[in-house]
């Protein structure tokens, strides 16, 4: 899946590791880094983004990857969250 393209969707990079889950259970967390959204969007469009997670559901399934796991999007160039540019006093 780290290389292949859905619609208007090309992977970056992938990151896929294992890790405990906010439900305590052990995971599979696949983070998938995209090009920027394109000029105007504020996110890729939905019908790619859609297909992407039943192609990786299936790659899953026939892997025999263990549920659950947990697959998110961001973007190449993700923003500073709010608490990254305060400044400490």
């Amino acid at each position: 899946m780290a290389r292949e393209r859905v619609g208007r969707l090309q992977p970056i990079e992938v990151d896929a590791h294992v890790d405990e889950d906010a439900d305590g259970d052990t995971a599979w967390f696949l983070i998938v880094v995209l090009a920027d959204p394109p000029t105007g969007a504020q996110t890729w469009p939905i019908d790619d983004i859609v297909e992407y997670q039943k192609r990786a559901r299936d790659k899953a399934l026939e892997l025999s990857v263990p549920w659950p796991w947990h697959l998110r999007f961001r973007p190449q160039t993700d923003a500073p969250q709010e608490e990254d540019t305060e400044e400490e006093v």
